[in-house]
């Protein structure tokens, strides 16, 4: 049976830290697209063909425009 390498602890907490960090962009995305469905985040993407199935099952999301998030 192959053994799987040991992971130093502060690599193992800097994983941890990156993937809390990816989850919080991802959210901050997700509400920028659910925000901006008033202001042709939604028409833009249908005109792509992009699905509501597409969206959640890849977890797009929308920058504000400004960059002020």
């Amino acid at each position: 049976m192959p053994q799987r390498p040991t992971i130093p602890i502060s690599d193992s907490r800097l994983r941890g830290a990156l993937h809390d960090m990816h989850a919080i962009a991802a959210s901050l995305y997700r509400t920028g697209a659910e925000r901006s469905t008033r202001r042709g985040c939604s028409a833009y993407l249908d005109q792509r063909g992009v699905s509501v199935d597409l969206i959640e099952a890849f977890e797009l999301g929308f920058s504000d425009p400004q960059g002020q998030a």
